[in-house]
């Protein structure tokens, strides 16, 4: 008979009581519209990325490290477009998106320096930090002013300091004010990192790049789960930056390498987005007429530019009875609750795709306002 422990059920018990209580279901396809998918451009569909895809699967097994014998040519030719496709020297190809925040930050940032980062910074940037050891302090979300404050009061004090951002922000789908960053890092010394997991590809290579700003940042991370439709993390930046992830990137180091099918499909689906530079741009009018009905409907969102579009409802219960409302219309929604974001701005988060036509989110519109009024 199994040991039970009872500290662990009291803790599963809070969590329940709280109203944050979390299960792992297999995700059936009797949807109708998915707005959970972060298969931003519907490439994981696309007959040409899935072309020739069983020629791979022999591939799949894992087989070490990637500085043991795990790296394959296909590793090394992705990484060689990816950084050029983001406007950076070189690229380093990882297990996912965390493990690339997670490698680069620990790697780079020591004991001795000062991290000042968005209030909204993703989980893998405050694990990062946490395991280089260094100070860490937040300024509020997106508030450039707020966070020169930050750097003009320590700038002095520490050895080096990291400003570290998204480009497009995961809850409310804003940009940072990256070229206002910029300018703060510019004039302090401060070496700016730029998480680009939900801009890159649905903005080219990513925000930095489509701004031009490239060689104003000390690196850019990525993934490949979102736009690419695929699976693994990206750092791209300097040579000696990731020449440096290579060697104390322990996210890096100490993990299996990605399977060669997965640098393939990588590649593959890299190519395509390069041969279909509307993409991006397809993606973004549709939010922006799906924000737009919304805002003419009286719904409460966000206002941004981007392809995630939240709906604030403002309790958790509520908005969780709202997400199986819809559920039972065939739409799939996700209620983010707090803590996840700041009590009284529980919402649901719809993640946009080019699976969702004009007609789907006119119809979504309806619906929401129908389930929400």
């Amino acid at each position: 008979m199994n040991k039970r422990f009872p500290w662990v059920e009291a803790e599963i018990f809070k969590i329940k009581e709280l109203g944050l209580y979390r299960t792992v279901r297999a995700v059936g396809d009797n949807f109708n519209v998915d707005f959970t998918t972060n298969d931003y451009l519907n490439l994981s569909s696309s007959p040409e990325l899935l072309l020739g895809l069983s020629d791979d699967i022999r591939r799949l097994g894992a087989r070490s490290s990637r500085v043991v014998s795990g790296t394959s040519d296909a590793h090394i030719e992705f990484e060689s477009r990816v950084a050029k496709f983001m406007g950076q020297e070189a690229s380093l190809f990882l297990g996912s998106g965390y493990l690339a925040n997670l490698s680069l930050i620990s790697s780079c940032v020591t004991r001795n320096d000062l991290v000042v980062m968005d209030k909204f910074a993703h989980a893998s940037i405050v694990d990062g930090v946490k395991l280089s050891g260094a100070k860490f302090m937040r300024f509020t979300h997106n508030n450039f002013s707020d966070c020169e404050s930050i750097i003009q009061d320590n700038y002095k004090k520490f050895k080096r300091i990291f400003l570290i951002v998204e480009s497009i922000y995961s809850m409310d789908g804003d940009q940072a004010p990256l070229r206002e960053l910029v300018l703060i890092a510019k004039r302090y010394g401060v070496n700016l990192i730029v998480d680009e997991a939900h801009a890159f590809g649905v903005w080219g290579g990513g925000l930095v790049k489509y701004l031009g700003l490239q060689n104003d940042v000390f690196a850019v991370t990525a993934n490949c789960s979102k736009a690419l439709g695929g699976y693994g993390g990206i750092v791209s930046g300097p040579y000696e930056v990731i020449d440096l992830v290579i060697n104390k990137g322990r996210g890096f180091i100490y993990s299996t390498a990605l399977p060669e099918a997965m640098a393939k499909v990588s590649l593959r689906a890299l190519q395509l987005l390069e041969a279909n530079k509307d993409l991006g741009n397809n993606l973004r009018a549709r939010a922006y007429h799906f924000r737009k009905t919304l805002k003419e409907l009286n719904v409460s969102t966000a206002i941004n530019q981007g392809h995630i579009v939240p709906v604030i409802i403002g309790s958790n219960d509520r908005a969780q009875k709202i997400v199986e409302g819809l559920g039972a219309l065939g739409i799939r929604v996700y209620a983010f609750r707090s803590p996840t974001v700041p009590i009284g701005t529980e919402r649901l988060r719809l993640s946009l795709t080019l699976a969702h036509s004009y007609e789907d989110l006119d119809w979504c519109a309806r619906e929401i306002v129908a389930i929400t009024q």
